[in-house]
């Protein structure tokens, strides 16, 4: 139903948080459809090139309409191209948390969080969202 009615997705978070990323976006890469992101999570590295829209590349909804309407069939096949060489998985946290426990550089201590924090997780968990990236992007201009 999903593809022969609709091109694009729009897989906005409701939070912004770093290395964060809402389950609505999985839906759409499942399908021949093109997800267009708002959120704080680095979409470029956990996502393969092309895949997606993010709303940040675009100084303002204007634009980012002007490119959605005006994009070819092949700019559209090229954000799906990925598919031939991924696909999407799922795994419930605690087969996730499984993983982690038994891997081996985590029980010798080293850092798993993501480098940016330099190993603090109270840091990590509790300055890793943006409340006041909306009213940022308004400063932009245009959103």
């Amino acid at each position: 139903m999903f593809e022969r009615n609709y091109k694009f997705y729009l897989a906005f978070e409701n939070n912004i948080c770093t290395d964060y990323y809402t389950e609505k976006l999985l839906n759409p890469l499942e399908h021949e459809i093109v997800p267009i992101v708002f959120g704080g999570a680095d979409y470029e590295h956990g996502f393969p090139q092309g895949s997606l829209i993010n709303v940040v590349d675009f100084p303002n909804p204007k634009d980012l309409a002007h490119y959605l309407r005006t994009m070819t069939e092949e700019q559209y096949n090229g954000c799906l191209q990925w598919k031939a060489s991924y696909r999407v998985l799922y795994a419930n946290d605690d087969c996730v948390l499984c993983e982690l426990l038994h891997d081996s550089a985590y029980t010798r201590g080293e850092q798993i969080l993501p480098p940016s924090y330099g190993g603090n997780y109270s840091k990590w968990w509790n300055d890793s969202c943006h409340n006041d990236l909306i009213y940022e992007l308004k400063g932009k201009g245009g959103w």
